[in-house]
């Protein structure tokens, strides 16, 4: 591939602005996120927007230690699920998720369930 395929790939995604006679230049209102007023990292149309998508890097069972034990309320040794998610934005992480729920709340829950679950 060549540098100007490269840029004018770039700019059809909307990542980079080609000004004739000026340059290339980085578009800096690529991806944008308001931050609500609650103080909460994102809001919940964070999660909807079209140009967002999650991959699921691991979805896996470990035994509670006695952090999650505690904070859960379950026993040391039961079983939670551990989810890891990036978040993409126009083919760039926007966010890592990593999230942990007794494996006794959802017994059977998989990948798919993670995708249709946002």
């Amino acid at each position: 591939m060549t540098v100007r395929r490269a840029i004018a790939l770039l700019a059809d995604q909307g990542i980079l602005k080609s000004v004739q006679g000026k340059g290339v230049f980085v578009v800096d209102t690529f991806y944008q996120v308001h931050l609500p007023q609650t103080g909460a990292l994102f809001d919940y149309s964070f999660f909807h927007d079209s140009r967002l998508r999650q991959e699921i890097l691991f979805l896996q069972k470990v035994l509670a230690g006695k952090t999650f034990a505690e904070l859960f309320q379950i026993g040391t040794g039961a079983s939670v699920w551990m989810l890891g998610r990036r978040w993409m934005a126009e083919n760039m992480a926007a966010a890592l998720e990593y999230t942990y729920f007794p494996v006794e709340w959802i017994p059977d829950f998989s990948e798919e369930s993670c995708k249709i679950s946002w």
